[in-house]
């Protein structure tokens, strides 16, 4: 009689142990993300910053052609004089003076 208080006994407790341990891993899994929700979050998140980007690009021709347009009708200031040194003049600007040579 002992043998089977001891069967059922030991039967009990690792069914109710197992159902323990089946529900605290239920409620771990459960608070984790799945791996849909990450890519879709990860998704979401290159979306938006593409968006940005493209706001940005289009906000900055905008302000470009402002700029252009305002430099075309009012070229007061010099902006629509050549300089009086040309760019990429290097001679001039590796000796930092002028393009005279020495007497001889």
């Amino acid at each position: 009689m002992m043998k089977r208080v001891f069967w059922f006994s030991a039967g009990a407790v690792s069914g109710f142990g197992g159902a323990v341990y089946g529900y605290v891993r239920l409620r771990r899994s459960a608070g984790r993300p799945a791996a849909e929700q990450v890519a879709n979050a990860v998704a979401d998140t290159a979306r938006s910053g593409v968006d940005g980007a493209r706001r940005f690009v289009d906000d900055a021709r905008v302000q470009i052609r402002q700029v252009e347009s305002e430099m075309r009708q009012d070229p007061v200031g010099g902006a629509g004089q050549p300089s009086p040194q040309p760019i990429g003049d290097s001679a001039a600007g590796r000796t930092g003076g002028s393009r005279r040579t020495r007497p001889k």
